[in-house]
């Protein structure tokens, strides 16, 4: 009997992996057209909605949080990083919500996605490294939008004031990592943006 059987389970075996393959092999030609497609993103500067910030020039917090977000992207080739002065310039003679001002700028630029970051909190460490009294802290949420039919491919919101170990015994390993010292704000937004921006495969290039 085990004669007879032996070459049946064998045949058996290779139908089933074949038809695995087979399988995969059609999920992988179905795959949706924005995961296989490589996006050519450009990125809006940051819109600050913190009340009681001058309105002439532009604020600290805004230029900050740019250089953060610009610096994630420097090895990235298909993002686009748009400076406040090239969106103005973008925006001459339209006339439109804040919506469309943004697409119309990403079809300008030729791309397919267009991620924008709105600030609500920004707060700088007033202390030292080892002693502060009132800590870093930073509010923002972004979204990449798909510029085809205007979806929302990632979106994410980080929202943290930095405590000390005493007051979150949970985030022993992110003191750790911060050496247990009071960062500033600008190292809590970069923080932000590689946690947020590393979990959405469109925004992370293969160099990083």
């Amino acid at each position: 009997m085990k004669k007879i059987f032996s070459p049946l389970i064998f045949i058996f075996a290779l139908l089933f992996l074949s038809a695995v393959q087979a399988d995969a092999a059609l999920e992988n030609d179905h795959m949706p057209e924005e995961i296989q497609k490589s996006k050519r993103i450009a990125v809006l500067p940051v819109i600050s909605h913190i009340e009681g910030k001058k309105k002439s020039g532009y604020p600290e917090e805004q230029e900050i949080l740019n250089k953060v977000v610009a610096d994630f992207f420097i090895n990235h080739k298909s993002v686009v990083i748009v400076s406040e002065s090239q969106k103005e310039a973008l925006a001459a003679d339209f006339a439109g919500d804040h919506a469309a001002l943004a697409q119309n700028i990403g079809t300008k630029l030729d791309c397919d996605a267009l991620l924008t970051i709105d600030l609500s909190r920004f707060r700088q460490r007033e202390g030292g490294d080892y002693s502060s009294n009132t800590p870093a802290s930073i509010a923002f949420e972004f979204r990449l939008i798909d510029l085809k039919n205007g979806s929302i491919l990632c979106s994410g919101i980080f929202d943290e004031t930095q405590q000390s170990l005493f007051e979150n015994l949970w985030g022993f390993s992110k003191s750790i990592s911060r050496g247990f010292k009071w960062i500033t704000v600008e190292e809590l937004a970069r923080e932000g943006v590689i946690e947020k921006f590393s979990n959405c495969s469109y925004l992370v290039s293969e160099n990083q």
